[in-house]
């Protein structure tokens, strides 16, 4: 990360919805060390549910000396944005956001996306940051409607880059695989699988079994390792345009395996330079 050109990306599904009965508990402080400790530059967040927020101090709180949340207006039933974005202060320069709604089959209104566009403060480049939830079911409707959620992204993705002529990086818990219909139509309109791309990429699955909570110490723990079958993942980081992936990693650091029953994953991107 010592080139300016150079950016990272993550996508991190907290596990917003946990078990009923429990709390967030130190959840949240073990995905703020991991954001932490990586420094994306830009963070696409999954499953921030209204009790992810409502945890003091939540998320936001506990990174607000390094990251701000882009900021926009959800209309979903609980106004809560479930995909949120967090981008480095320091770091990027917030152009423009938007936020979109998945039509149909959309539980808890959570299936969403969001967007942000940046300017580096050095070097003179920008890029598109899009973040999202697909449907989860794997029967014939929850297949339908990941279909449905890839040709609302790509509408979405075509009306922001017809304003903005930028290279643009997806990130989300896209509830399938690479070799499943979604994706594949993601490649057919040019988008590039960063895990694939990448010279140095990580073996690891995305996804494992739930940590699991203690009652007498009101905390999560014994987060399993997902085993070494990245094919099956289901989180993945892709990216379009003068935009090249150039480091993936799958984490599985303790406090990621703890906070979660999806790793939080990065890329380091190379950025075209215009000047």
């Amino acid at each position: 990360m010592e080139r300016p050109n150079i950016i990272r990306v993550m996508s991190y599904n907290i596990w917003g919805n946990c078990p009923k009965g429990t709390t967030i508990s130190n959840r949240d402080d073990l995905a703020a060390a991991v954001i932490l400790r990586y420094l994306p530059d830009s963070a696409g967040l999954q499953e921030c549910s209204p009790k992810m927020r409502a945890e003091e101090p939540n998320i936001f709180a506990l990174l607000a000396a390094e990251y701000e949340e882009v900021p926009v207006t959800p209309t979903n039933e609980k106004k809560n944005n479930y995909t949120p974005i967090l981008y480095r202060k320091n770091r990027l320069e917030l152009i423009d956001c938007g936020w979109h709604y998945f039509a149909g089959l959309n539980d808890s209104g959570s299936k969403t996306i969001t967007w942000a566009c940046y300017r580096l403060r050095d070097p003179d480049a920008g890029f598109l940051h899009f973040n999202t939830h697909f449907y989860w079911t794997g029967d014939d409707p929850g297949r339908a409607a990941r279909i449905t959620n890839t040709g609302e992204l790509l509408a979405l993705m075509l009306e922001v880059t017809a304003k903005y002529s930028l290279p643009a990086v997806f990130t989300g818990d896209f509830n399938c695989r690479s070799d499943e219909p979604p994706v594949d139509v993601l490649r057919k309109f040019g988008l590039v699988e960063a895990r694939y791309e990448a010279p140095e990429s990580s073996p690891w699955r995305s996804h494992h079994a739930y940590p699991k909570y203690d009652p007498e110490r009101g905390v999560f723990g014994e987060g399993t390792c997902p085993s070494r079958e990245a094919e099956r993942s289901i989180d993945h980081i892709l990216s379009r345009g003068d935009i090249s992936p150039q480091r993936f990693v799958t984490v599985i650091d303790r406090e990621a395996l703890d906070s979660s029953d999806h790793c939080p994953l990065f890329c380091d991107f190379e950025l075209g330079i215009t000047r």
